[in-house]
């Protein structure tokens, strides 16, 4: 769905950029405030949350999370990916070392 939405998006712009700069910032803006509103008036939460077991602590919920590989990988690889490009980038320029990665 994001694919025709991209498609709608990018035909809707360019005509209303055509008529004016400003008008698809103002369409996107218009759109975000209905969909905030429309959740608001039809999204109803419930009065009374059930109780829960135990609240658990920061420690245990720490250890909890640094058992999930999954959610660890995603948190560092934006941090990592860029340095390990450069360095794999720069030993197979400069290091002449083309097999090691």
């Amino acid at each position: 769905m994001g694919g025709v939405g991209t498609i709608i998006a990018s035909l809707v712009g360019s005509t209303l950029y055509e008529i004016n700069v400003n008008f698809p910032f103002w369409m996107g803006s218009g759109l975000t405030i209905a969909a905030a509103l429309l959740v608001f008036l039809f999204i109803k939460e419930p009065k009374e949350y059930g109780e829960s077991e135990k609240q658990p602590n920061m420690f245990e919920s720490l250890r909890e999370l640094m058992n999930d590989l999954k959610t660890l990988e995603n948190f560092f690889w934006p941090f990592f990916a860029p340095i390990y490009r450069g360095f794999t980038k720069l030993t197979r320029t400069y290091g002449g070392c083309k097999w090691l990665f």
